[in-house]
């Protein structure tokens, strides 16, 4: 039986780490800045696109002449919870690889918030777009980035 010891490794892992959130102190779009609402590129049926991703990496279809303004709008009301980066210097920067499909650009966005440690930034429509967990992943902090790895040799 001894000479069995040692041949098995059982590894632990998560494909992400996570970040606290608070569902009262997140930070809706729609309700905080009303005028980013006409800004947003549509659907066929005219609704806006919105939301993508998530709470912690709330991306944005906006007319294209209209990215400007709306980096002007959030940037600094947001400066104390979160990042505001155009999604096009991110793809250049590497954040999504090397060797980015048409397809991921064509469906991206192009404005994307990143919150900080524990802030969350998301859309509101009662009962269908309302941010109710109290931790989330998808945004650039170290905790959300690094993950665990346990290994055990039995």
């Amino acid at each position: 039986m001894d000479s069995e010891k040692g041949k098995t490794l059982v590894l632990l892992t998560t494909d992400h780490g996570m970040s606290p959130t608070d569902p009262k102190n997140t930070t809706y779009l729609n309700l905080d800045f009303p005028e980013l609402i006409p800004m947003l590129d549509s659907s066929q049926n005219g609704h806006p696109l919105v939301p993508a991703g998530g709470c912690r990496d709330f991306f944005l279809h906006l007319k294209e002449d209209k990215l400007q303004d709306a980096i002007s709008l959030l940037q600094e009301p947001l400066a104390e919870k979160a990042e505001v980066h155009k999604v096009h210097d991110l793809l250049e920067a590497g954040f999504f690889g090397h060797s980015v499909s048409e397809n991921l650009r064509s469906r991206v966005g192009n404005l994307v918030i990143l919150p900080y440690y524990g802030e969350s930034v998301w859309w509101y429509e009662k009962n269908r777009f309302e941010q109710n967990m109290l931790g989330h992943h998808g945004g650039l902090t170290r905790e959300e980035m690094e993950i665990p790895l346990l290994a055990l040799c039995l």
